[in-house]
């Protein structure tokens, strides 16, 4: 069961038909509880907004029809999907079949590591707490995951010496963005996990992610990322970003 009142941030739903609704998730919440008596999620947003299509998908779940996670300090488009059996589907095949997902991030300094970045991931601290880049090709007994993402940056801010960039991410490991921009050298804005600067968030938004639903493709854009406009005109930058 998904607890039936929100207490939490407004959450912007950016879209909504009979297979999916797409919502805007605010930082520092979580896409879904894990137990019941949490109230800050999304998925306790939906229960209270009567949305319950969502939660009769993966009904033995805490998760229901939610597609992917956000991390907690990360904003932005976030799908649950309506139907069992779509889900299913989408579930099972999501890196093959999802090839739209963009990324904002504000990193520390003049940001010039454009281009495509593959690493090797595994794990380090209790419960995966923390992701670590490999630098030697021996795993031993390591459970380890190959991450790729392309970076482009959009503009500088010389006066706060940050960067605002799009990412596309190509595959889903957690904390993927956050280590591999901290190992570029380029550690997010308030991302103290791996070597940011202190700051009012993480500076981290799902910009868009385009979604294959019965041949016809389903996209979400989120043009509000909170806080990110203390150090860039967004204004201007999502018209820039605009199809």
């Amino acid at each position: 069961m998904i607890y039936p009142d929100y207490e939490g941030p407004d959450i912007e739903v950016l879209f909504e038909n009979y297979d999916v609704i797409i919502l805007n998730k605010p930082p520092n919440i979580h896409c879904h509880p894990l137990k019941y008596s949490e109230k800050d999620n999304c998925l306790s947003f939906l229960r209270q907004q009567l949305k319950n299509n969502t939660m009769d998908v993966n009904k033995k779940s805490y998760d229901k029809g939610l597609l992917y996670r956000l991390d907690y300090v990360t904003s932005g488009v976030l799908f649950f999907i309506k139907n069992e059996s779509l889900f299913n589907e989408l579930r099972s095949n999501f890196n093959q079949i999802v090839k739209e997902k963009y990324y904002l991030a504000i990193v520390e300094g003049d940001f010039n590591r454009e281009g495509i970045h593959k690493s090797i991931f595994t794990f380090k601290e209790k419960k995966g707490r923390k992701v670590v880049i490999k630098k030697s090709q021996t795993f031993k007994n390591e459970k380890f995951f190959e991450g790729i993402l392309s970076i482009k940056k959009i503009h500088f801010n010389r006066e706060n010496d940050i960067s605002i960039v799009m990412v596309k991410l190509e595959t889903g490991i957690r904390h993927q963005i956050r280590v591999q921009l901290s190992t570029l050298g380029h550690p997010i804005l308030g991302d103290e996990l791996y070597g940011g600067k202190p700051s009012k968030r993480i500076f981290l938004h799902a910009y868009s992610y385009k979604i294959p639903i019965y041949g016809q493709s389903i996209k979400g854009v989120s043009r509000q990322a909170q806080l990110f406009d203390l150090f860039f005109d967004m204004d201007s930058i999502f018209k820039m970003l605009k199809d």
